[in-house]
């Protein structure tokens, strides 16, 4: 029997699920990696670039990326590095929301199973955590 209190809550975590949802509807690109400016020297031995102390040329663009689990270097024109660095945060906003609809789904999915197991007040039988922070096999037959 579901009370109003609980219909209450999940309403809650419903409502602000779908907001997460729509917020990353919204991300648009995405890409992994890193975006660094780098100075640089040239091939030409009379160059500023080789006296000392060396005045190096730049700096350029790279993106550091992981591609089948090797590191990979690109250089990038600056307009490139533009978009490069929005679509990067872009994929960091996108794993923030991820982590933010785990957190309401795991407090939704709590209560929901705390429904089912007949439990009227979900604090009031908080779960006993053992050693390593997880939750017993005991307090989760309960």
């Amino acid at each position: 029997m579901v009370n109003k209190k609980t219909t209450a809550l999940l309403d809650a975590y419903e409502r602000r699920y779908r907001q997460l949802a729509c917020q990353l509807a919204d991300i648009g690109y995405i890409a992994a990696g890193s975006i660094a400016a780098r100075p640089g020297r040239c091939g030409k031995a009379n160059c500023a670039c080789h006296a000392d102390p060396p005045r190096l040329h730049g700096p350029y663009w790279h993106l550091t990326q992981t591609v089948d689990g090797k590191t990979v270097n690109r250089r990038l024109t600056p307009g490139q590095a533009g978009l490069y660095s929005e679509w990067i945060g872009n994929d960091r906003r996108a794993r923030e929301i991820l982590a933010q609809m785990r957190q309401v789904a795991a407090k939704a999915a709590e209560v929901l199973l705390d429904e089912a197991l007949g439990r009227q007040d979900p604090a009031a039988t908080e779960p006993r955590r053992g050693a390593q922070g997880r939750t017993s096999a005991r307090a989760r037959a309960q």
